[in-house]
């Protein structure tokens, strides 16, 4: 393995119990030409074809658009000729065009970064909160915190449009903050309290606010995707420029629901961008226990859209890749699939001791700490100093010290309140 390019192996232990990670390098998980060549089912001639084009795409000239079109004309050559096996190279080795997201990435300024780790600090003390009232007994219920995932929520979210809309999961606390919610509606409703999000009714796995776009959380594993979908049908119908970022995580790629709605997300062209929040683990069970593939970007190519795998870890990388999907379906030019792949910090719920994960696979995640790599980054870049990093984090504490306040302050939902917003009314 080469230092520049970084691979994660996904083994399957002998006890079924632990994921062993190889690292090299500082990105993640690009196919390269041997993994690619290796595809079963190919011919000599096939995957001598896919070993040349992709080599040449993952020669390091980020600044060569020649290098580009050539890489681009090499893919439509051998899908031109309709070999078994090579039919989908374009999903299997030009992951996205890297120019794109570099554009996007180099006209981000102080404010902007500064912004992403504010929104990603936000979220963690948010669910470092959530936990400790967890456990002093103020919130009770299923509570699934998204710590360590921050990045992904916040860098994509920070690619759409505020009229955009976002469809999540009940792991959703940072989709909806980061969305724009206040974290005083958010941790009221965590409360059950009248002044929350939802007026009390749905707790942490059903936040909802329509004015933010924010279209709630489903605890329904998949159950947001047909939702997604029919949010991208009403765009197209009423030809209107928004888009539907959709987020599920890997335990929902088994349901019957994932494949349908891309089926007919990419039959009718839907501006769907679809987020898989990959941390390799559906409650308790590995990702490779339950899939039969294991790189889950994979599955866009049977349904004919993009298909990308970034570093859910880099707030950056994720900006990058949903500001050329979401600008994709602008244009008309139907859904994609990213593949995130990211690490929860702490077990699937507030209930899960998760022991079924080494304590060793833990700690190298945990030092892939999104909001600590975007903190060594704007530091190693001078963008910002310590003393203005250091600023935010006590805001960000004051704002949720404020939420808990405002949330234990609040009154409980009056009973007559129970059937109310159940059907529609006038």
């Amino acid at each position: 393995m080469g230092s520049c390019t970084a691979q994660i192996v996904l083994k399957r232990a002998s006890s079924n119990r632990a994921l062993l990670l190889y690292f090299a390098g500082n990105d993640v998980l690009k196919p390269g030409p041997v993994e690619l060549a290796a595809q079963p089912r190919a011919s000599p001639c096939q995957a001598l074809g896919i070993r040349w084009a992709s080599c040449l795409y993952f020669l390091k000239f980020p600044q060569s658009p020649l290098l580009t079109y050539v890489s681009i004309l090499v893919n439509v050559v051998i899908e031109s000729l309709a070999l078994p096996g090579a039919g989908g190279f374009a999903f299997m080795a030009l992951e996205r065009d890297k120019h794109i997201a570099e554009r996007a990435l180099l006209t981000m300024d102080e404010a902007q970064l500064l912004a992403l780790y504010r929104s990603m600090s936000l979220i963690r003390r948010f669910e470092e909160k959530t936990a400790e009232m967890y456990a002093r007994g103020k919130i009770t219920g299923f509570c699934h915190l998204y710590a360590g995932e921050e990045a992904v929520a916040v860098g994509a979210i920070a690619a759409l449009y505020d009229k955009d809309y976002v469809v999540s999961t009940y792991r959703e606390h940072g989709h909806c903050l980061a969305k724009g919610a206040s974290p005083r509606v958010v941790m009221a409703e965590l409360f059950g309290k009248a002044t929350g999000i939802s007026r009390g009714h749905g707790g942490s796995m059903h936040l909802f606010d329509a004015n933010l776009r924010f279209m709630g959380g489903y605890a329904i594993v998949g159950g947001g995707l047909p939702l997604a979908a029919g949010l991208g049908l009403s765009i197209l119908y009423k030809e209107e420029p928004e888009v539907v970022c959709c987020f599920f995580g890997d335990g929902a790629l088994p349901q019957g629901a994932f494949h349908e709605t891309l089926n007919l997300a990419s039959l009718w062209k839907l501006p769907v961008v679809f987020i898989c929040e990959n941390n390799f683990y559906g409650m308790g069970t590995l990702v490779q226990n339950a899939i039969c593939q294991e790189e889950l970007y994979r599955f866009a190519e049977p349904y004919k859209m993009p298909g990308v795998r970034v570093d859910g870890m880099d707030v950056l990388d994720v900006y990058g890749a949903v500001t050329e999907a979401a600008a994709r379906a602008r244009e008309g030019d139907g859904p994609s699939l990213i593949e995130a792949v990211t690490y929860r910090f702490r077990g699937h719920s507030m209930s899960d001791p998760a022991e079924y994960r080494s304590r060793r696979e833990e700690r190298i995640w945990q030092e892939r700490d999104p909001i600590k790599a975007l903190r060594r980054k704007i530091l190693h870049d001078r963008r910002a100093t310590e003393n203005q990093l250091n600023e935010i984090e006590a805001e960000v504490a004051a704002v949720i010290d404020d939420a808990v306040k405002f949330a234990e302050e609040s009154p409980e939902p009056a009973l007559e309140e129970l059937g109310k917003h159940v059907y529609v009314e006038e």
